[in-house]
């Protein structure tokens, strides 16, 4: 399977355990889903990985995954440093969610993400 659509599912963190295994999915849609930062620690990985990798500490679950939208979920700043494993991201949907300059910082390492969709989202983190 290469693209899910699971929008307005019902999901919440635990669930998306389950998603985690489908490491030939290149398009994941969960927006408008009971999704926290703590449901994307299961995308968590190192970003010198290529393949999916099941000898590292930390495993890059979803390592194909060339579009995630993530619309209207909990997410926070937090939750973004969990992608940096995603280098083939390519779009990210981040409207109407929780981030901020410094949630964007910790995916400025991602060279392909050519898409980033953050309306309603940014706000300015205080100093």
């Amino acid at each position: 399977m290469e693209s899910l659509n699971l929008n307005r599912c019902c999901l919440s963190d635990e669930e998306f355990e389950n998603l985690s295994s489908l490491k030939t999915l290149k398009r994941l849609s969960l927006a408008f889903n009971r999704i926290t930062d703590a449901c994307l620690v299961h995308l968590k990985g190192a970003s010198n990985f290529s393949a999916f990798c099941y000898e590292c500490e930390e495993k890059t679950i979803l390592v194909n995954l060339e579009y995630l939208n993530l619309d209207s979920c909990k997410i926070g700043d937090e939750g973004l440093a969990n992608l940096t494993g995603l280098t083939l991201l390519r779009s990210l949907v981040l409207s109407d969610t929780e981030i901020g300059s410094s949630g964007l910082h910790h995916i400025s390492g991602l060279h392909k993400l050519e898409d980033l969709k953050p309306e309603k989202t940014i706000r300015t983190d205080k100093s």
